[in-house]
């Protein structure tokens, strides 16, 4: 099915969960594209702010007159993985775009995916994420996690065609974090081909990852709880391994916890930041952000590990006995 441009239909498909604030920058990127999908569809995640009356507005008011239909579905799902399932799913078009509230894209970021997409005979085509953040903190947490200044292809930006969820299957249901990991490794499992268009730049508006040490904590025990359990994502059993040998060093050879506590944040504070990202860069851009990476990397082990226990304990809890 292609468009009277002789273009293959596109569907948009953005969750969104509280997002009143962002709402307004991503609709108007939407409005701003070189090229109109065919529809545009919002699944709500559970809102309890005034986002899908923005949509609605936006629809019936500014929107009005456009080719793209625009349809605010209220899934109350509660997560990102599953609200993406049900745009999946509700989607006529051919080619699947996704992208999330909160991000700053580019006006030809359909049209120049599509372009690569056809080009390359690709069976999806992802954009760059590149995360910078917005404070030290911020800074530090993401060379912690995405890497500073790292171009890393995400679901958000992509360009997929139908095809590729009726082999790889739909996202995993109900997680928050670790779904689109997941689906990308059933992607290379399928052999499906997936281009990277650097053309396409994403990045986050506002804070990238965290705005305090709190709230840097809280995301990780949740992101880690929600993708215990996933295939092929060993990050839980890694952190409670790790947590039960140290408890073993402590009861058996003391006199080793700080040698190992010393080797610990050579690790979280130079040597995994260092290979996920660029610290010259971060030096230049503010070296406060390299002071504070031992202490976001201890934050987020400790949320990880916390989520890790949660996450299992939900686990053995689901069994049948």
């Amino acid at each position: 099915m292609v468009n009277r441009a002789g273009r293959p239909t596109i569907s948009v498909i953005i969750p969104y969960y509280n997002e009143a604030e962002t709402l307004p920058q991503t609709l108007g990127q939407l409005s701003s594209q070189t090229i109109e999908p065919s529809e545009i569809l919002l699944v709500d995640s559970g809102s309890t702010d005034r986002s899908p009356e923005i949509i609605d507005t936006w629809s019936r008011e500014t929107h009005r007159g456009r080719t793209a239909q625009v349809r605010n579905i209220r899934a109350r799902t509660g997560v990102p993985s599953s609200s993406k399932n049900v745009g999946i799913r509700e989607a006529t078009g051919e080619i699947l775009a996704f992208m999330d509230c909160g991000l700053v894209f580019p006006p030809h970021w359909l049209e120049s995916n599509l372009a690569m997409l056809q080009a390359g005979s690709y069976d999806l085509v992802s954009g760059h994420c590149i995360l910078k953040g917005e404070s030290p903190l911020d800074m530090a947490a993401v060379a912690q996690t995405y890497g500073y200044l790292r171009p890393c292809s995400t679901v958000p930006s992509s360009l997929v065609k139908r095809y590729v969820f009726e082999k790889t299957g739909l996202f995993l249901e109900g997680r928050r974090a670790g779904y689109d990991t997941d689906w990308a490794l059933r992607v290379q499992e399928e052999g499906l081909r997936r281009g990277s268009n650097a053309n396409v730049i994403v990045g986050y508006l506002g804070f990238n990852y965290a705005r305090d040490l709190r709230s840097l904590y809280l995301k990780s025990i949740v992101y880690t709880r929600t993708a215990c359990g996933i295939p092929s994502f060993y990050q839980p059993e890694i952190y409670l391994t790790g947590t039960l040998l140290a408890i073993a060093v402590a009861v058996l050879q003391p006199s080793a916890l700080p040698w190992v506590f010393a080797a610990y944040l050579l690790l979280r504070g130079l040597v995994i930041p260092g290979r996920k990202s660029r610290v010259v860069a971060m030096l230049r851009d503010d070296y406060r952000s390299v002071l504070l990476l031992p202490v976001a990397g201890i934050t987020i082990d400790a949320g990880r590990t916390v989520g890790s226990v949660l996450g299992t304990l939900v686990r053995f809890k689901k069994r049948p006995l």
